[in-house]
């Protein structure tokens, strides 16, 4: 006769799950964009190597920008920091031009009592 199974805890919604992580900083770079006038879209599925296209819209002319979205909570030496590298097989690479136009690093500070605040920044690879 088998071991009853011990209970899983449920998920805590309160522990970093990359994913969802992603998904706000996302959604930040969305909203920050949008206040900015960009036009925005977003490629289908996760195949790309970056996260979003910004158009100018003419002024004078049109350009497009390839971002991709880091997100940090890592603090050394009083900054925040980030990798610009994507995962290759088991190794990690570094992002490169023929990649994407702009990297755009969403710092997520530990919450400060009554303090939901959050950084953003951007730089090209």
């Amino acid at each position: 006769m088998s071991k009853p199974r011990k209970a899983r805890k449920p998920s805590d919604p309160q522990l970093s799950n990359t994913k969802r992580v992603g998904e706000r900083s996302e959604a930040a770079f969305l909203y920050q964009a949008s206040q900015r006038r960009f036009a925005i879209c977003k490629p289908w599925g996760d195949s790309e190597r970056y996260d979003f296209i910004l158009d100018n819209r003419p002024q004078p002319e049109v350009h497009l920008f390839r971002i991709q979205i880091k997100c940090t909570d890592s603090l050394r030496a009083g900054a925040y920091e980030t990798r610009a590298t994507y995962t290759v097989g088991k190794g990690r690479a570094v992002y490169t031009k023929q990649d994407c136009d702009f990297i755009a690093a969403h710092a997520c500070p530990e919450p400060v009592e009554g303090s939901s605040h959050s950084t953003s920044s951007t730089s090209s690879p």
